[in-house]
């Protein structure tokens, strides 16, 4: 009786709690901090005119993302039918948004550091469609979020099964597959810095900046009380190129710490747990996060090795669902689940785990032709001729730059070796894997029951040297190998679809 009469108030509308209004003043925030590097050539000026006018300007700034907020708690109303749930929100531009259970692809339950004294969480109800069509319910009670995430997944299993009942059972009956400690994501964290976002953005500041931005560093040099350029003229050039890599390596190490610092926040107690049907993943620090998903909603698991994972012999587990139509708002990718730093026999556990796979280290693959080496080559020779030429004749440099653009050259032309070296296609009776990378491998593994559509391209040099370019279109992605033997990629189409035609199996 309590349950029924909980399910009937479910499906009048009701409003968000007060505490809402944090979740939104957070988010407007966020989505302001993602445009920092754009805004920061904005605040220097105003800090160079009058620094009175910058403190209004944020004043006011802030001031507009609390009363959006309050607006947007104001506004919202949500309800849960029988078989959809139904949200208004917005403030300036009204939206009505209808999500019917099946079309539900995961359902996370979050718990802000900011809500955490007050157990409160947000659940999160993201589709297989465009981000416009996810839902975001803040400041939900605990046993309410948990109450309305089982009501969910219950009636769309029961809408999809008629054995629902016993899949639903199954749902707690879950068995935990894998766990990440501190080490495992200090190493992820190692293996995944990408110092050099952070170095691209401070030089698109600069640049933006102009001289203001000489005049900064100027005083910066200044305020240490040295002359940099008369420090520079007394020391040799060795001295000088020890001091920009001691700089550079510095740099370098914050960055790796950073990185490090947010490999531990995002997946810190990460678990991976899964039943028969569906997968949970628990993770995050500050920010508690729980994600549930169908392992049929699983379209590509791919393997992922850089090259310094290879140094720790770990790699990543990614499985990708079906993408959306637009850019997540929570700054995350809700269609890709990352299992961070495992070895390679746990990645194949876990991908036997979530579905049937084959073994990708032990398969025989078909290469690429040598014409894409030599393609690659030619166009890569041209290229650097030209600069050379361009180097002596036209603006007369010294000698030694044909040394470095022959150096460069080289390195050049081994990447495109490795990453020729590194493509490949394997087909099994039932999984396409296609094989990339440079010294790192990536792996894509598919079910040809995903597969949508299956493109074969060639160009008139190609078709003399019978060579095809094949596409398998995935609901995730689109699975690409260049310049295979045409023989080969006419019986890899004619495989795939030979074998969607005959199973006829859903690929959601």
């Amino acid at each position: 009786m309590i349950a029924e009469q909980a399910s009937a108030d479910e499906e009048q509308w009701q409003p968000l709690s007060v505490w809402s209004v944090a979740y939104f003043v957070v988010s407007g925030f966020l989505a302001l901090a993602r445009n920092v590097w754009a805004l920061f050539p904005v605040v220097f000026v105003g800090i160079q005119m009058d620094q009175l006018w910058l403190v209004l300007g944020i004043a006011s700034v802030a001031l507009a993302i609390i009363i959006g907020a309050v607006l947007q708690y104001l506004l919202f109303r949500f309800r849960v039918m029988a078989s959809r749930i139904e949200v208004r929100q917005g403030v300036l531009n009204r939206r009505v948004t209808s999500l019917e259970f099946a079309r539900v692809q995961n359902v996370s339950i979050e718990l802000p550091f900011y809500y955490r004294p007050l157990q409160l969480v947000t659940l999160k109800i993201d589709s297989a469609g465009s981000s416009s069509d996810e839902i975001h319910l803040s400041a939900l009670d605990r046993s309410h979020a948990e109450r309305l995430r089982a009501n969910i997944l219950r009636q769309r299993i029961e809408t999809e099964s008629a054995a629902g009942a016993v899949e639903a059972e199954e749902e707690v009956r879950d068995a935990l597959l894998i766990s990440r400690s501190i080490p495992d994501l200090i190493i992820h964290g190692l293996t995944n810095n990408r110092a050099w976002i952070i170095a691209g953005g401070a030089a698109a500041v600069l640049g933006q900046m102009g001289d203001p931005g000489e005049r900064l560093l100027g005083s910066l040099f200044a305020d240490l009380g040295s002359d940099t350029a008369a420090a520079l003229a007394d020391q040799s050039i060795f001295i000088v190129m020890l001091g920009v890599l001691s700089l550079a390596l510095m740099l370098v190490a914050v960055v790796t710490a950073l990185s490090v610092l947010g490999s531990i926040l995002s997946y810190y107690g990460f678990e991976l747990r899964g039943n028969s049907q569906r997968l949970t993943v628990r993770r995050g620090l500050l920010n508690q996060r729980e994600t549930n998903l169908r392992k049929s909603r699983v379209q590509v698991i791919a393997s992922k090795e850089g090259w310094l994972d290879r140094v720790f012999s770990r790699r990543n587990l990614v499985f990708e669902q079906i993408a959306q139509g637009g850019n997540d708002s929570s700054g995350g990718d809700e269609t890709k689940v990352l299992v961070p730093s495992v070895t390679a026999p746990q990645s194949l556990e876990l991908s036997e785990a979530v579905m049937p796979s084959p073994d990708v280290f032990a398969l025989d693959y078909q290469a690429v032709s040598p014409r894409l080496l030599a393609r690659g080559l030619l166009l890569l020779g041209l290229v650097y001729v030209a600069l050379a030429v361009a180097a002596t004749a036209a603006l007369s440099l010294p000698g030694f730059t044909l040394y470095a653009l022959g150096v460069i050259a080289s390195v050049h032309a081994l990447v495109v070796f490795g990453r020729y070296k590194r493509w490949g296609l394997a087909l099994t009776g039932h999984h396409v894997v296609v094989r990339s990378g440079l010294i790192g491998v990536t792996y894509l593994v598919a079910p040809l029951t995903k597969i949508q559509r299956v493109r074969l391209r060639q160009t008139i040099f190609m078709g003399r040297a019978d060579l095809s370019h094949i596409g398998l279109q995935i609901a995730s992605r689109t699975m690409e190998v260049p310049m295979l033997p045409g023989a080969f990629a006419r019986e890899v189409v004619d495989r795939c679809l030979a074998y969607v035609e005959s199973r006829r199996e859903s690929w959601m």
